[in-house]
């Protein structure tokens, strides 16, 4: 005959005619994946042991031994441990456990390894089952079930969607698939949670991932200043009204990289600049900055350039009617005048053409008096 009872006092018959087994039915209870918890975090908590059926009234280790070994198979909640939180980028030392690599180091379907550590807590549905039908050991085959679920679900995926986005997903699959496979093993237990605790790199490679992390971190950096640096550069060249008319000609079929605010896939062709010289209400340019400063300082040279060529043609001009009326004056002028302009400016060696007899010029350094020839004074 069997049968449950509810808390409280009850009236049995003594051992051997009658066996009671006793278990704290709504307790949650914990189970490691990939890891083991320290001794000093395990002297915080009561002491985890092997599951086993317990029967009162057994006639080895007294009522007292008897009772002790009931409740070391019921397991007492455990208080909370504060761990610091830890990055997958962190060095992973000073944990509150010891990693288990046989039962955390996964496969994922990219082929590379990776260090998942996970907690499933259950509580008893069926006593009967739990004690009788089921397991004697089922943390054991708990853990062994849920490693398999995680290597399972760790293939199906990259490691980029373990370490981000897709985790949680990732996670509840677990779940669902654990739950599924549990409930064929009749053990008596109902799957609360299965929470992953840490995915990670394996420790090995951590420091190369790190270096990658943040080679990834210092190009966006550098993308950032140089789209900020754009951005100044730009502003400070057209001017903010310009630049809000560039930002908005900006082509929408590519995408702006980066989520950038500054958009810098627009392309000035005749149409967008003569869009910039517009003036508006008030008569004013669109377009400032150095840019205008530049334009405009093109323009005040264009200006000054052609009013010169304009006065220089109006010289011209009345130089050649001059010249229409007296041509053979005119031409002496010019000429001598041109003439003067230019031996002005040049050394000249004048020499007189009465000068009588042979002369003798030396360009250099003085020859001495002994190596000159004798010459005859002229007459």
């Amino acid at each position: 005959m069997e049968a449950e009872l509810d808390a409280g006092l009850h009236w049995r018959w003594p051992w051997p005619l009658e066996c009671l087994t006793r278990e704290k039915v709504g307790l949650l209870r914990n189970v490691s994946v990939g890891y083991r918890e320290a001794p000093d975090v395990e002297k915080q908590s009561t002491k985890r042991y092997a599951a086993g059926k317990t029967t009162l009234g057994s006639p080895d280790g007294g009522i007292i031994g008897r009772f002790n070994l009931l409740a070391s198979r019921s397991r007492t909640p455990q208080p909370p441990v504060n761990l610091p939180t830890i990055e997958w980028t962190s060095t992973h030392e000073d944990r509150g456990h010891s990693t288990q690599g046989d039962e955390s180091m996964m496969l994922t379907a990219d082929e590379v390894p990776v260090e998942l550590m996970a907690e499933v807590q259950y509580r008893i549905s069926d006593l009967k089952q739990f004690a009788f039908a089921g397991s004697r050991r089922p943390d054991d085959v708990l853990r062994a079930t849920a490693e398999s679920v995680l290597r399972e679900v760790a293939a199906t995926a990259s490691l980029d969607n373990l370490l981000t986005e897709q985790r949680a997903d990732l996670e509840r699959q677990s779940l669902a698939k654990l739950r599924d496979r549990i409930a064929t093993y009749d053990l008596g237990i109902e799957i609360v949670e299965l929470q992953w605790l840490d995915v990670h790199p394996p420790q090995s490679v951590v420091p190369a991932y790190r270096h990658v992390a943040d080679a990834l971190e210092d190009r966006e950096l550098l993308i950032n200043e140089a789209e900020a640096y754009a951005s100044r550069t730009l502003l400070g060249a057209v001017g903010e009204r310009a630049f809000s008319r560039l930002q908005r000609a900006s082509r929408t079929d590519q995408p702006i990289p980066n989520n950038s605010q500054t958009v810098m896939n627009w392309e000035l062709n005749d149409e967008l600049w003569t869009k910039l010289l517009e003036l508006d209400a008030n008569g004013e340019p669109l377009l400032s900055g150095s840019a205008a400063t530049i334009l405009l300082e093109g323009q005040t040279a264009s200006i000054r350039k052609e009013q010169s060529a304009r006065g220089t043609a109006l010289r011209f001009e009345k130089l050649f009617g001059e010249y229409s009326a007296q041509p053979e004056l005119t031409g002496q002028f010019l000429y001598w005048t041109t003439m003067t302009e230019v031996l002005s400016k040049r050394p000249l060696t004048i020499v007189d053409p009465k000068a009588i007899g042979k002369q003798h010029f030396w360009l250099g350094e003085p020859i001495p008096n002994m190596t000159l020839p004798a010459t005859v004074p002229p007459r």
